[in-house]
């Protein structure tokens, strides 16, 4: 208990286990730790640090408990209360395990930044941690690069702070190297500059991150003034999963009127599981570059959107708003986004205007078409929205894949489009709308209307009874737009105005359409326009241009066609060429003219004798009717042969061109054998000209001829054949073949090509693969001692001659193996380089080479860099007991080095450190013994060749040491076995200890069981106890308690000696003692032996000290010799020793 002290207490390289500690007041410092201090404190209360001592002129005072300069304490259940700057302060490469730690009003100090607990460059591991009332919960601060901060916080407790909840930064905001600082589980934080702070209202933020990284999981936010998490500077390195914020920001601050803001941030951090409501702005506000990514968020019932994106880059997942006061989602001036899975249900009630009321609005979302960079909602899903269902405000490369909108108000168009405002320099784009779904019902509105914008419109679904499609084309730029794969519904059905370019195909007007299709000032070009009914109206003005190509059911008739408006009919023309038996004729000259709309085309006919001519117009309407229908005509020619015909263009036409030819020569079609083609000797030859055909289905003769072995074949028909197979017959000699196919009709007619190809015996084909495997360069880099294996099997030769294969060096002093003189390639070449005491050149060729009998040869070069190797570290461990008192045996006799390079090498134990440092592979072992705890045990070895530099070859193996029980031994004394009571007997505990105490802290004089060195984590305090089952506990006070000297009474004694290291059951000792009953003690303190007296002086006989160690009564009797009778006679007869007596005896020498 500590009262009223500058320093309650100072530890300095110090490991004490401190129990029910209570300091109250300490000006500075409750408990102040340096030097790698390792306490163990248990039931700690502080009260009031700081509250006292005067304004100072340093920061450093109104701390509860201070962890510095590498101190790692344990500490398990504190209270720290009223304290001016901090509860706990760590710094200065610190860590410890807290647990079951409470605070509250940590608050006040102005010259240093209060919190309940302050983690700087430091790792503790925090475990049930409450903090009620604190100026800021938790600052986690990294501000040495040099070192590591990483703070480890479990089930966490922050209510009532001023400032900030939690506060996770860097000292330097412009060091960009992010990484995971603090990692929190089970966070919750409340009420951070609400009614229950110190001064409510002034809140920055719940929880912060700055310029640096974190994981937070299973995260509550409650009741915030200011906004719930703040991210600023964060990259990917910071995460938060399953996190749920309620009622926190700042109404009408922008960002901190959020849920959740994130800022300057521009690789996301990933946010998973999230739940924002009950904020009165957005739950989210991302903005000047504050990245998001993720998946799975909830933001519903927030004053104002759910998501709300200003230049900002947000990628997410399973997106769900609802019932938030303004739209679900707005993005604004965004230029990468991508939200997918998004349903948004009942938002925009408390908006203002149509971007506020809307279920997704978008504004700015690219203001200019480009390859990158695009705004993307895929499966998303907006049901009954305040306002429309999507608005879009001057927005270009958007896009909606698969978008769903329905319950949108009947006074409203369910999607609203407006580009207008995109008109400055080269602003403008198209917005996309692919395979979505409008569910509109309205006597009034359109389902989609589109104003001043260009877009792609494809596999849009309308349901519902409304007023179709609006579309203005009127937009900056010269954007064409497409229009397809929809059915067109509603009183106007489609209404198209101010379109420079639109294409589209597959669409329908559907039975549903009761209006008509208006075309307003636009030039409109749809394929396959399909009318359900044929009843519908086409109403263009007199601006208008349509085409239509391949329309079906559409009824011109009814059209409403002004003056100056004009609606084209296309169709596409196949024409074909054939000859008097209708095949179809190769390389004909076709011209397709036209009477009227349409230029000439003059085209060749392809292989089968066809031209395809897509799109030509069939008839022309206008005010004044339908033209009449255009008339194509084909004039063909082949073989100074001619015709031409000509059809109606009413419908797609298919035209065949008759041509009256005579009888033509054969197509020669030759596939195999190819010209320069090379063989191996006697190889097969596949012959193939299957197909060569002839215009007038003649039969045909096909006759292969060689300048070498003449005719090989001729036959009739076109089937292939293959020389040298052994079963056709057919045989190629081998040499320089000039191959000559004739093709002949049986009208005479003969065309023939010439092929030059060779056969040849051709050297064996390598095919090899090596292990250890090449590099991408086709390097072999490997140990200088190590083994390289070839493998050959898929080596073989063409001709099936026997060959072999071997290995062979270049630039390389070695002698590669030798030939055996055996016709075999082996499956496997294998080499084993031997740079044992030398070193190899820096890089030399290795030749893997296959040749035959004939003398042909293949070579496969591979350049090869030999290198030495690291040794390689191994080790066994073996021990007959796990507790730190059992020997450990560690060989690392396994540890080789391939080049038998000397080697030095190193034991090491993250707990003890550097266990042994040593030179030789024959001396790498190690026996001894390990401080309590896990170790990580890394043999380390190098060897002392300068191009490995500081290189080390490491294994290492986690070894678990326990506790070690404490041993209690009474040492055996000659005396116990006869013992009184008046006997000061020396019991000593000689033969006890612990293990895991070092020696010095036992008595000099002894054999004690401990370790010789200091344990990692210090030594632990003994508590001994000494007693007897008569006479109870014997253990002094002040004294050694090892060894000490006491009485027994009479009686047989079992005397037990205990131990309790505070961690392991105690351990004890027992020893049997008989002690008999003792005679009194005479203790006679005058007169002293040999004193003088005169006969006349009184004598004083004073035996007040003597004792009788049994407690029995006792009497004095004093005699005195007598010379006359020769006996002792009495003096004084069976007085009391407790009183002081006189005498007088006569002169003489008195015995």
């Amino acid at each position: 208990h500590i009262e009223d002290a500058v320093f309650g207490m100072t530890l300095y390289g110090s490991d004490p286990i401190l129990n029910n500690v209570t300091i109250f007041n300490p000006d500075r410092v409750g408990i102040d730790m340096f030097g790698s201090s390792n306490p163990v404190i248990r039931d700690l209360h502080i009260e009031q640090a700081g509250r006292s001592i005067p304004f100072q002129n340093d920061w450093r005072y109104g701390i509860g408990l201070s962890v510095g300069d590498g101190s790692t304490p344990i500490v398990e259940g504190a209270y720290f209360t009223d304290h001016l700057l901090r509860g706990l302060n760590l710094w200065g490469a610190s860590g410890g395990i807290y647990r079951d730690i409470v605070m509250d009003n940590i608050s006040g100090s102005v010259l240093g930044e209060v919190a309940g607990v302050w983690v700087e460059d430091s790792v503790p591991l925090f475990e049930g941690l409450s903090i009620d009332k604190s100026d800021t919960g938790i600052i986690v601060r990294h501000i040495d690069d040099s070192g590591y901060t990483r703070g480890v916080f479990r089930d966490v407790d922050v209510s009532n702070s001023m400032y900030r909840g939690v506060y996770l930064d860097k000292n330097n905001h412009t060091n960009y190297t992010n990484y995971e600082t603090a990692d929190f589980t089970n966070l919750t934080v409340r009420g951070t500059g609400s009614s229950g702070a110190t001064s409510p209202g002034i809140a920055n933020a719940a929880i912060e991150i700055n310029a640096t990284g974190a994981w937070l999981e299973n995260v509550l936010v409650e009741e915030a003034s200011s906004v719930g998490v703040r991210l600023f500077f964060v990259d990917s390195t910071t995460t938060l999963r399953n996190t749920t914020i309620r009622n926190a920001g700042e109404a009408g601050q922008g960002a901190h009127s959020a849920g959740l803001s994130v800022q300057s941030s521009y690789f996301a951090a990933q946010l998973e599981e999230l739940e924002i409501s009950g904020s009165p702005g957005p739950g989210i506000h991302s903005s000047s570059g504050g990245s998001l990514q993720g998946s799975d968020w909830n933001l519903h019932n927030n004053s104002e959107q759910g998501l709300f994106i200003d230049s900002a880059t947000v990628v997410v997942d399973g997106l769900s708003t609802a019932d938030n006061g303004f739209s679900g989602v707005h993005v604004f001036d965004a230029r990468y986004i991508t939200l997918s899975n998004l349903t948004s249900v009942n938002d925009g009630s408390l908006g203002s205007n149509s971007m506020q009321q809307s279920g997704l609005s978008f504004q700015k979302s690219n203001d200019l078409e480009t390859t990158s960079g695009d705004v993307v909602c895929m499966h998303c899903e907006v049901e009954s929205p305040q306002g429309y269902g999507v608005y879009v405000v001057d927005s270009v490369d958007l896009w909606f894949d698969n978008l769903s909108i329905s319950g949108v108000d009947s006074t409203l168009s369910a999607m609203y489009v407006d580009n207008g405002g995109l008109s400055l320099g080269t602003q403008g784009g198209r917005f996309n709308l692919l395979n979505s779904e409008i569910a509109h019902e309205s006597t009034t509105h359109h389902a989609l209307y589109i104003e001043q914008a260009a877009g792609r419109i494809d596999g849009l679904t309308l349901t519902g009874n409304h007023s179709g499609i609006y579309w203005d084309a009127d937009h900056n730029g010269n954007f064409p737009s497409t229009l397809s794969n929809t059915e067109f519904r509603g009183t106007d059905c489609l209404k198209l105005i101010n379109h420079p370019d639109l294409g589209g195909y597959g669409n329908t007007i559907g039975n549903n359409c009761s209006g008509r299709i208006w075309v307003e000032n636009s030039d409109v070009n749809l394929s396959n326009l399909d009318d359900a009914t044929g009843a519908h109206i086409l109403d263009l003005d007199a601006s208008s241009v349509m085409h239509l190509h391949q329309p079906s059911n559409i009824d011109l008739s009814i059209a409403n066609i002004p003056s100056g408006a004009i609606i084209d009919v296309a169709w596409d023309v196949t024409v074909w060429v054939v000859n008097n038996q209708s095949n179809g004729v190769p390389n004909a000259y076709a011209n397709v003219s036209f009477t009227q709309f349409e230029p000439s085309v003059s085209e060749f006919t392809n292989d089968i004798g066809q031209v395809l001519l897509s799109d030509f117009i069939g008839q022309r309407w206008t005010d004044t009717g339908a033209s009449a229908i255009n008339d194509a005509t084909v004039d063909c020619g082949y073989d100074s042969k001619s015709n031409s015909t000509t059809v109606s263009l009413d419908d797609d036409k298919i035209m065949y061109c008759r041509l009256e030819l005579d009888n033509q020569p054969p197509f020669l079609n030759w596939t195999s054998p190819l010209d320069g083609d090379v063989f191996p000797s006697q190889g097969e030859v596949l012959f193939d000209a299957q197909e060569s055909w002839d215009l007038d289905d003649d039969q045909l003769t096909l006759t292969f001829t060689s300048s070498l072995d003449g005719v090989i074949s001729s036959a009739i028909g076109t089937v292939p054949f293959s020389a040298n197979d052994g079963v056709s017959g057919f045989a190629l000699s081998d040499g320089i073949h000039d191959l000559t196919l004739e093709v002949c009709d049986n009208a005479g007619h003969c065309v023939s090509e010439t092929r030059t190809i060779e056969l040849t015996n051709l050297p064996p084909e390598l095919n090899v693969s090596f292990e250890p495997a090449l590099t991408q360069w086709s390097e072999l880099i490997m140990p200088q001692t190590g083994t390289v294996t070839i493998d050959t099997s898929g080596t073989l030769d063409p001709e099936g001659d026997e060959f072999a294969c071997r290995i062979t060096f270049g630039s390389y002093s070695r002698q590669a193996p030798a030939w055996d003189n055996q016709w075999i390639c082996p499956e496997q070449l294998t080499y084993t380089f031997d740079h044992f005491s030398d070193d190899p050149p820096s890089s030399f060729f290795l030749n893997v080479v296959a040749w035959d009998q004939v003398g042909n040869n293949a070579t496969y070069t591979v350049e090869v860099k030999l290198y030495n190797e690291m040794p390689t570290a191994g080790f066994t461990l073996e021990r007959n007991g796990t507790a730190s008192e059992d020997s450990i045996f560690f060989n690392g006799s396994s540890s080789t080095d391939p080049e038998n390079n000397p080697v030095s090498f190193e034991w090491w134990s993250n707990v003890d450190g550097t266990l042994m440092v040593g030179q030789g592979i024959e001396n790498i072992s190690w026996n001894g013994h390990l401080s309590r705890g896990v170790h990580q045990i890394e043999l380390r070895i190098t060897d002392d060749r300068m191009d490995h530099g500081d290189e080390m070859a490491i294994v290492s193996e986690l070894i678990t040491v326990d506790n070690s029980a404490p041993r209690a031994v009474i040492e055996e004394l000659a005396l116990f076995d006869d013992l009184d009571s008046s006997v000061l007997i020396p019991f000593s505990a000689n033969g006890s200890g612990d293990f895991d105490s070092a020696c010095f802290t036992f008595p000099a004089d002894g054999t004690w069981h401990c370790a010789e060195n200091e344990p990692a984590a210090g030594s632990e305090f003994l508590q001994i106890d000494w007693s007897s089952s008569l006479d109870g506990r014997l253990t002094p006070e002040d004294e050694d308690f090892l060894t000490f000297e006491t009485r027994l009474s009479s009686g047989v004694h079992d005397i037990t000696l205990t131990l309790n290291d505070g961690i392991n059951p105690n351990v004890t000792a027992t020893r049997t003692l008989t002690v008999a009953e003792s005679a009194p003690i005479l203790v006679l303190d005058s007169p002293v032996n040999g004193s003088q007296f005169a006969s006349s002086d009184s004598i004083v006989i004073d035996a007040r000290s003597s004792v009788d160690y049994d407690e029995d009564e006792f009497t004095l009797t004093l005699r005195s010799y007598d010379d006359a009778s020769s006996t002792y006679i009495p003096v004084l007869a069976d007085v009391s020793t407790s009183t002081v007596h006189e005498i007088q005896l006569d002169a003489g020498l008195r015995d």
